[in-house]
């Protein structure tokens, strides 16, 4: 239950990350 919500947390902050890495090469 809680290992679902870190998974999804890191999944969400990964893609963020990895949304403002590809607006800055833009």
């Amino acid at each position: 239950m809680d290992i679902v919500l870190s998974l999804s947390g890191i999944a969400f902050f990964a893609l963020m990350l990895g949304y403002v890495r590809a607006c800055e090469r833009l």
